[in-house]
């Protein structure tokens, strides 16, 4: 205790003194060279502690007993945050000067501080360095290694430092704007072992002076550059920072220093942790995108001379630097309606290097509300100005760096199309699939095995008309053209020609009969989908069916009855099923072979295509001699020489008859009318409805039909409910005379 207490004096006494300038005394200079004192001398002297073996100055405790609080607090700064620290022995890359005296080869205080260097008026302006650092010297006499080209450099720079985010303990150069080590470093009171004055992941140090040079380069989310302080994502991305030795951010994030070295150079003045040749820091991270080498999209080889936004050839920076860029775009992306993104018309279009290859006419339509890719790596993008991701890009269907399919498309061609075409492709097979159809070549001259099942009809960007048609030269002008351009004389499906078309291709009128109230597409005469619109073939066939289960590509389910088919328009006539016009009874009676058209498809009454017709789409028996049009019609099978039993045939006396104007009335027995005459004449559609009709509309809707109205319904008979026609003139008689119409004697005219 009394040794410490002696000490303890000594150093009090001198530190006032050192509070005052001019002269030093000896007993002054003692107080860090204790090995002075002139008592170890004197041989009388009564010494509290032994002579020092080795110069006092040049120990730590030394340097704390001034710096511990008494003259000034360093502790913190010096003994317990990041500094050099004493007792450190240099690495052996390190040479350390001869005037950076070490002790016992390792740094302790008196290496780089001396209380005899330095000019200063006072204690508190005097630097104790052994020479100068204003300019990073003395850090640059040891750290040779960390300054010159591949390093950041250090000098006077042509833009303003603010000082507003100098980091405490930060000092710039003695000229205006000058970087030195200590802008960034500092020898004691580090934030991290590589002695920063702030955090690593304080990007604020890198940006105090970069946000000024590129103001607009570290927004958050600019487009077109990489994000800032995106989360790693990949093990081998983890594996990549480890073997560059740099650090991330909070959460394992991306900052300045991820990818930029400071000391380490390998990017020829880009401070990179790798070289941009052949683009192998992007690649260190992003692995496999090496694919697209040597592709069309590899630009050293495809447009060598392509310069991007910094004036750089791919050869110069690497393939990718010739779409991305780090901190600003590589490229002038400007959106368009066909590319929201800008990436890709940046090349494809006319005056770019890719204008060859830039197809836009009749392309794929964009907006498409609603509409989800299946495939997963498939997605659809927010248009300029919107918020909702729903609408096309280019990057929706192809992918740049995917070289395993052709055209860089996501997936095979039919793969892609399928993804949000899927009723379409899941059921295109038989007749419309020419993937086996080596000779059956598009306008474009490319088969189906090149161009995939979809691509044979319609090209995506070389489409010569309305949806993207491709198939022939000639573009579609009409809705039937899309049909009657391969089926024709030398068509591509000149083998297939239809018969004559006899439904009429009008727009459809509610006032004849039929609805709207349908899921057949209806069309416009420029060939777009209107429910307003009008019937065209592809109203009733559907191009993208499966011929081996739908005959002749109706847009029928069922693969079987397509009755349901002409249902979808007339579902008036539906309840023929229920009478002796039904299929299966057709069938039985082997009425078929009349007019050689199938009952599933109305006949053979009926005939949508035929080439020989009675008149209309009438293609049944018909019977010259009958009085009207309707009933030559029927009496074709039900008259003399007809497939069925013929009917005694006992016409209504010719008198003069009107529908009368029954209030009330729920049964309307209907007129022969010739043109607008008002006056009419009883025929078979009076009593009769050759399509049949529903038992709906008594009384009691809840009731089970009677054995009568059954019988009625099958005999396809109308409803007969007075007051109606008959019962206007025969009173109560009039159902009898209904019933029995064709047993009754004949009546005298």
């Amino acid at each position: 205790m009394i040794r410490i207490a002696a000490i303890l004096s000594v150093f009090a006494v001198t530190a006032v003194a050192l509070a005052q300038t001019g002269p030093r005394s000896p007993r002054q200079c003692a107080t860090c060279h204790l090995e002075w004192v002139s008592s170890f001398e004197d041989p009388n002297a009564i010494l509290l502690i032994d002579k020092p073996g080795q110069p006092s100055v040049s120990k730590e405790a030394t340097c704390l007993g001034c710096h511990d609080g008494g003259v000034g607090d360093s502790r913190r700064r010096v003994w317990l945050e990041h500094g050099h620290r004493t007792g450190t022995t240099p690495p052996d890359s390190m040479t350390i000067p001869e005037s950076l005296p070490l002790i016992d080869g390792t740094l302790n205080c008196r290496t780089c501080h001396s209380a005899h260097a330095g000019p200063g008026e006072t204690i508190a302006t005097t630097i104790f360095t052994r020479v100068p650092n204003e300019q990073s010297q003395l850090c640059t006499m040891c750290h040779t290694s960390a300054v010159g080209d591949n390093h950041h450099p250090l000098k006077q720079i042509d833009y303003t430092i603010p000082d507003s985010t100098r980091p405490k303990w930060a000092h710039d150069g003695p000229n205006d704007n000058e970087v030195t080590c200590q802008s960034c470093h500092t020898p004691h009171g580090g934030k991290s072992d590589r002695l920063l004055v702030t955090s690593p992941s304080d990007e604020g140090l890198c940006l105090r002076c970069h946000e000024v040079l590129t103001p607009d380069a570290w927004k958050d989310n600019l487009a077109h550059t990489h994000p800032r302080n995106v989360k790693i994502k990949t093990d081998h991305q983890r594996e990549t920072l480890a073997r560059w030795e740099t650090q991330t951010g909070p959460g394992e994030t991306l900052i300045c220093i991820s990818c930029h070295a400071m000391h380490k150079d390998s990017s020829d003045k880009k401070l990179l942790q790798n070289t941009l040749a052949d683009s192998a820091v992007c690649l260190d991270c992003h692995a496999g995108f090496d694919r697209i080498f040597d592709s069309r999209h590899d630009l050293r080889t495809s447009a060598e001379s392509e310069q991007n936004a910094r004036g750089m050839t791919a050869t110069d920076s690497g393939p990718c630097s010739a779409c991305h860029g780090a901190h600003e775009p590589a490229r002038a992306f400007e959106a368009s309606a066909y590319d929201i993104t800008g990436s890709c018309t940046s090349c494809h279009k006319k005056g770019e290097c890719a204008e060859s290859a830039g197809g836009l006419a009749h392309g794929h339509p964009i907006n498409i509300p609603g509409a989800t890719p299946q495939m997963e790596n498939m997605r659809l993008f927010a248009a300029q100005g919107h918020i909702d991701a729903d609408s096309m890009a280019c990057l929706t269907c192809h992918n740049p760096h995917e070289t395993a399919n052709d055209h860089f498309l996501r997936g095979k061609p039919d793969q892609v199309c399928a993804s949000c075409h899927q009723a379409q492709s899941m059921t295109l097979a038989g007749a419309h699939e020419f993937s086996n159809r080596s000779d059956m070549v598009n306008a474009a001259g490319r088969t189906s095995k090149e161009t995939g099942t979809c691509g044979t009809c319609h090209g995506i960007h070389q489409g010569k008309g309305p949806l993207m048609w491709a198939a022939t030269d000639t573009p579609p002008t009409t809705p039937e053209d899309f049909c009657l351009g391969c089926h024709q004389q030398d068509g591509l499906a000149g083998e297939h020609l239809p018969q004559t078309l006899r439904h009429p291709l009008t727009k459809i009128s509610t006032a004849a009969g039929t609805t709207h109230s349908t899921s057949l597409p209806f069309f416009t005469k420029t060939c777009e989908r209107d429910p307003n619109g009008q019937m065209s073939c592809a109203s009733c066939h559907d191009p993208h069916a499966n011929s081996e289960v739908t005959p002749a590509l109706l847009r029928n389910q069922t693969g079987g009855d397509t009755t349901s088919l002409c249902f979808e328009c007339h579902p008036q006539t539906s309840p023929i099923h229920e009478g002796l016009h039904a299929q299966s009874f057709m069938e039985n009676q082997k009425v078929v072979a009349l007019a050689g058209t199938h009952p599933s498809t109305c006949g053979p009454c009926h005939a949508t295509h035929a080439d020989e017709v009675v008149n209309g789409m009438w293609v049944g028996p018909y019977f010259a001699n009958a009085n009207t049009e309707t009933a030559s019609r029927c009496l074709g099978c039900h008259g003399p020489g007809g497939i069925s039993e013929p009917v005694n045939l006992l016409p209504h006396p010719q008198v003069f008859l009107r529908e009368p104007n029954l209030e009330g009335a729920t049964s309307i027995l209907p007129l022969a009318h010739k043109g607008d005459d008002p006056n009419g004449q009883i025929d078979c559609l009076t009593c009769h409805e050759p399509h049949g009709r529903n038992l709906t509309g008594h009384a009691n809707d809840d009731r089970p039909p009677s054995e009568a109205e059954r019988r009625a319904q099958k005999l396809l008979l109308r409803s007969y409910v007075a007051p109606n026609l008959c019962s206007s003139c025969h009173g109560y008689e009039g159902s009898y005379r209904f019933l029995n119409y064709h047993e009754l004697r004949a009546a005298p005219q």
